[in-house]
């Protein structure tokens, strides 16, 4: 991070220093002392203000002290004065990236002409801040001409991936990927970037699989790291995830991601005082940041507002996520958290207009756009149910998730006949929860609850302590008029989960007829 690059020093040589101040702070940056190294370029730039050198390496000091906006406005003065933009301008868009100046960075941009490697990797930043600017079909013409410049570069192809894996152009984004696997065949983060592949559609032992790859290539890599563990977690592997989040802990004990996901998975696990004693340790932590720190990082409202989520408070839980959705829209883990935490409080309007109004990254996820899909289904918004159906349908053909719903959308349709006909039809690989789960909610729409109570049952013999299962039972018996045994099982939902509006309001329909 703090070398100087070989195109700075070359900068440097084509100068003549105005001041000793400058060799001290290029002799204490490349010492990696970026405090030094700002105070001796302050007294260059004092003695001589258009000292193009100490400008450019000014802009290279505040972006490495995070002052982004300071750094590109050196980097602009410099640019005002003459300087060689190869030798800085990558540092200075990605900073304008970072910053949120997408309009700037393409006009900016279009303006210079850079040299052939230097323009290549601008391009690939000019692309993103398309993408940032929601003109995903501009996105694509940078990166095309980045591929036309540099064909075999790994950054150019795994971006054009990147690009067809967001727009759901899954063939295109295969065609990248098999030239990249020919190109770098052990490079660990092609394989992250092939679990994404499959991970977008659903194929989640696919997906796996390749992370698990990924980190045996680079087993210290820990975005890889990271992403294995949620994996393992989606997948219901805790023992694993586990053991990789100590990991993770281990070299950055004070994560509070990784601290995050160790407390759920010890929930899961039911070990319930430390997996509090973590969530207690991270909130009161965070409570000692002043409200500017949390404000200038909202990853921090995250972390506060899943901490509080799982401490049962669902009000601060809604306003951290809120604060943080609002700052990263596209953040697809904020906007599933959210929306959890409306369905939670039985407020299906809240969970509609949140993703709604984050439409285009709601529908380049499969789980978000199965949210929509049913949050449309409950709302007896069939024909907009049916219209993100056909969609996902055309985009993952055979996919088990989107038989599930079709089945799902035949009931809603009181055509259950058809939708038990095409649950039997399928034959997964492997049979999930979800697959059974549903044929034994529309078997007991049918009014079929000796077929409904059979699967329930064999629910609960793979899933004791599964809250869903627990209330499917608890419903099958409330129609069957059992109601001293509804409430028990929903009074036992709500001793461990005291938040689940549905099952509250089980208990109240129950005990209303008794």
């Amino acid at each position: 991070m703090y070398k100087v690059p070989l195109l700075l020093l070359l900068l440097v040589s084509n100068y003549t220093f105005s001041s000793e101040y400058l060799e001290k702070a290029l002799t204490a940056y490349q010492k990696q002392n970026i405090e030094a190294a700002y105070i001796h370029l302050k007294n260059a730039l004092q003695e001589n203000d258009e000292n193009l050198p100490a400008k450019v390496l000014m802009g290279r000091v505040l972006l490495d002290k995070g002052l982004y906006i300071d750094g590109i406005q050196e980097f602009n003065d410099a640019l005002a004065l003459g300087a060689d933009p190869n030798q800085f301008i990558f540092e200075q868009v990605r900073a304008m990236l970072l910053v949120g100046r997408y309009q700037s960075i393409i006009d900016l941009l279009e303006s210079l002409k850079l040299q052939r490697d230097v323009e290549v990797k601008t391009l690939l930043i000019k692309s993103n801040a398309y993408i940032a600017l929601e003109k995903e079909s501009e996105a694509l013409e940078p990166l095309l001409r980045a591929q036309s410049m540099a064909p075999n570069d790994i950054s150019v192809l795994s971006s054009l991936v990147n690009y067809h894996i967001n727009q759901r152009q899954f063939s295109r984004a295969d065609e990248g990927l098999n030239q990249l696997r020919k190109l770098a065949p052990e490079n660990s983060k092609i394989w992250n970037l092939i679990a994404e592949y499959y991970s977008s559609q659903g194929e989640h032992a696919k997906s796996l699989e390749a992370l698990q790859k990924a980190h045996t290539l680079d087993s210290e890599d820990p975005v890889i790291m990271r992403a294995l563990a949620h994996k393992f977690t989606d997948m219901r592997m805790h023992a694993e995830a586990l053991s990789l989040v100590n990991t993770i802990i281990e070299k950055t004990p004070n994560d509070p991601y990784a601290r995050l996901l160790k407390s759920q998975l010890l929930t899961q696990s039911n070990q319930l005082d430390e997996a509090q004693q973590i969530l207690q340790d991270i909130s009161s932590k965070l409570s000692l940041l002043s409200d500017s720190q949390k404000n200038s990082n909202s990853s921090l409202a995250y972390v506060s507002g899943t901490a509080a989520f799982m401490q049962g408070n669902l009000e601060k839980a809604q306003k951290e996520l809120t604060f943080y959705v609002n700052d990263r829209p596209d953040d697809l883990a904020g906007l599933n958290m959210l929306s959890t935490i409306f369905t939670q409080q039985g407020k299906l309007n809240r969970v509609e207009e949140l993703l709604e109004r984050n439409e285009k990254i709601v529908l380049r996820d499969l789980n978000l756009s199965l949210k929509l899909f049913r949050v449309y289904l409950a709302s007896n918004k069939v024909f907009k149910a049916k219209n993100i159906l056909e969609e996902l349908a055309e985009t993952y053909p055979n996919n088990l998730q989107i038989i599930i719903a079709r089945s799902d959308y035949l009931a809603k349709s009181k055509r259950f006949e058809e939708a038990i006909e095409l649950l039997n039809s399928y034959n997964p690989e492997k049979v999930t929860a979800s697959y059974v789960l549903t044929k034994g909610l529309i078997y007991m729409e049918m009014g079929e609850l000796e077929n409904a109570n059979k699967i329930a049952d064999r629910l609960l013999e793979l899933g004791p302590d599964n809250n869903s299962f627990k209330n499917f039972k608890g419903v099958i018996a409330l129609r069957q008029k059992q109601l001293q045994k509804a409430t028990t099982i929903f009074e036992d939902i709500l001793s461990t989960s005291p938040n689940s509006y549905t099952s509250a309001f089980n208990l109240a329909n129950a005990l209303a007829q008794q």
